[in-house]
């Protein structure tokens, strides 16, 4: 039998106060994240932060499926006792599988006389081919890929050309590029893939980045717009499909939802099975779970004579003045 075991029937048994010299103070228990995405046959730790805990009088249990866990198979439990009443409490899970996916619970019991202090908190594990695209409408640039395809494709899609300045042209964009589209130096193509049903299983995450307006911001965006004031002579600007929200016509209005409530070093959930795009709404790109990320843009040499470039609201990355610069993060798979 344990000594840890002896002092914590002990302390249950009332001389929690004899052994630890305080009195109980209940317990608190955290996950680190409340939700984690893997890959089939990968390795990944689930993590509790406990308070008010001690190597004393307080257990700790991790439980699937109703099912205390017990170490052996392809898990194991680890604890690490920290100061000042504190305590990481760890599930370490190699090769997973369909049946390790689900919600797990992660219990601290402590002594307190005659009876048990309980916490508990729940990670859910789900596998990447699991994740869909967040719920509502917006629409993303397009990679030369073309549109994600996942089991449930929702992607319309649309084009746009823009007649940039035609007297001494300096439209640019960064190289390599895989934004879909003809690049030249009096003519910037844009295509886009847009989501029009508001399906979806979850909200877009916490972070920062911008996507495209196409109906109402999803929830924890602010919208906002830039005009670009294209070539007044002979202007040959051109539309199709379904596009974003905006004004297409011999300029170009193109409005957009932004959001800033998170930090863009911490990885956000979003599918992984095809390459995609965000736009850049910081001094660096969102980070996203399982993909790699490269900074990419595009510069638009816009009319020279009364030019009308404009911006309102929330904008990503950019620099528009007479001109216009605008900064986008390629995504993909790891």
């Amino acid at each position: 039998m344990s000594v840890k075991f002896v002092v914590f029937v002990l302390n249950f048994l009332g001389c929690n106060y004899l052994m630890s010299g305080v009195a109980s103070v209940f317990p608190v228990v955290n996950p680190v994240q409340r939700s984690i995405a893997t890959r089939k046959g990968s390795s990944v730790t689930l993590v509790c932060f406990g308070r008010n805990v001690n190597p004393l009088d307080t257990m700790s249990v991790w439980k699937f499926k109703g099912q205390v866990i017990k170490q052996g198979g392809n898990k194991k439990v680890r604890t690490r006792w920290l100061p000042g009443g504190t305590g990481n409490f760890s599930l370490h899970i190699t090769n997973v599988s369909d049946k390790d996916v689900g919600q797990y619970m992660c219990s601290l019991s402590v002594a307190n006389f005659n009876k048990l202090d309980v916490a508990e908190s729940f990670i859910k594990l789900k596998l990447y081919s699991s994740v869909r695209w967040p719920k509502g409408t917006y629409a993303l640039p397009m990679p030369v890929s073309g549109c994600p395809k996942g089991k449930k494709a929702l992607w319309s899609e649309g084009f746009l050309k823009q007649n940039t300045e035609d007297t001494t042209p300096l439209s640019n964009w960064s190289r390599p590029t895989h934004l879909k589209g003809l690049k030249k130096n009096n003519v910037i193509t844009q295509h886009f893939c847009v989501k029009e049903k508001k399906s979806g299983s979850d909200e877009w995450p916490a972070g920062k980045y911008c996507i495209f307006k196409k109906g109402k911001c999803p929830p924890g965006f602010e919208e906002g717009s830039i005009k670009w004031d294209d070539e007044d002579t002979k202007n040959d600007n051109k539309a199709s499909g379904v596009l974003p929200d905006g004004d297409y016509g011999k300029d170009t209005v193109v409005d957009f939802c932004c959001r800033s409530d998170g930090s863009a070093d911490k990885p956000i959930e979003l599918p992984m099975r095809e390459p995609f795009f965000l736009l850049k709404h910081s001094s660096s790109c969102q980070l996203v779970m399982g993909m790699l990320v490269t900074e990419e843009w595009v510069f638009w040499d816009c009319e020279d004579k009364e030019n009308k470039n404009l911006v309102s609201g929330k904008i990503p990355e950019s620099f528009v003045a007479k001109d216009v610069k605008l900064y986008y993060c390629y995504y993909i798979e790891k």
